[in-house]
């Protein structure tokens, strides 16, 4: 059969057509909205979901590590991904055998899809402002989420995130953004981190730090921010059985002096 040029170019934009629309379903199906990644052995992390719209825990993950402990929420085709807009809250705590300094980190991956009714998800960019260190994130990165070429998910994964922004404004694509915070915890302290996504505007306080994910098109950004500020633990209120302890031995001492100033 012979094929003319103009059949043979509406042959090759099918095939494009296709091409394209299998990537974005794959992308789709195989992608995680968002996911935790922690690490140190002498650590626990305490996490309060109740203000953000995650939707549900995935079960078994996709991110495994021999030296870190992984939460993830949100599978497209689960049809309960959620929002990923909201207040996270992390309480981080020394175990009970922890002795010294103990470290360990928290890292946070979100991949957002803006509008993507609407335009697809291969034409939004991100951007990062503001310094890091003290409460603001000691890393982070904003890259395509690996289905094409960024590298984002295996350096999440990795906990080794690169600083660097591969889609700047201009060279719009699939973003997906991480964050992480090193955790250093002394005798006698705790940590909170308070992360905040929104798409208002909203950042978590005492924070600088933060990265923008836009959709030019719709013209929609998503405010990814957090904060981890480190405090002393609370002091822990005595028993009933404590305190009757400590009434008898005051008594006693007490009824001792006086018996002892009677005998002068």
């Amino acid at each position: 059969m012979m094929y003319s040029r103009k059949n043979i170019f509406l042959l090759l934009g099918m095939f494009v057509i296709f091409l394209f629309s299998s990537l974005a379903q794959a992308a789709q199906i195989g992608n995680f909205q968002s996911a935790f990644r922690t690490s140190g052995m002498d650590l626990m992390f305490n996490y309060n979901f109740s203000a953000w719209d995650g939707g549900t825990e995935v079960v078994p993950p996709e991110f495994s590590s021999l030296n870190a402990s992984f939460k993830e929420f949100g599978t497209f085709n689960s049809g309960s991904g959620g929002t990923g807009l909201g207040k996270i809250e992390v309480v981080i705590t020394r175990a009970a055998t922890a002795v010294g300094t103990v470290i360990g980190s928290i890292l946070t991956y979100f991949d957002l899809e803006i509008a993507v009714s609407v335009n697809d998800f291969f034409n939004e960019f991100g951007a990062a402002s503001g310094t890091l260190g003290g409460v603001n994130p000691d890393t982070w990165e904003i890259d395509e989420p690996g289905f094409l070429f960024g590298d984002i998910p295996f350096n999440f994964e990795d906990g080794l995130l690169d600083d660097v922004n591969e889609i700047p404004a201009g060279l719009e694509d699939d973003v997906a953004v991480a964050m992480g915070w090193d955790v250093v915890l002394g005798l006698g302290q705790q940590a909170s981190l308070t992360l905040i996504i929104s798409d208002t505007g909203g950042r978590a306080p005492s924070s600088s730090f933060f990265i923008t994910h836009t959709d030019p098109d719709s013209v929609e950004t998503v405010t990814f921010s957090g904060a981890l500020e480190t405090t002393r633990t609370p002091d822990p209120i005595p028993e009933p059985s404590t305190f009757i302890l400590f009434g008898t031995g005051l008594a006693g001492f007490l009824g001792w002096r006086w018996k002892k100033e009677k005998q002068i």
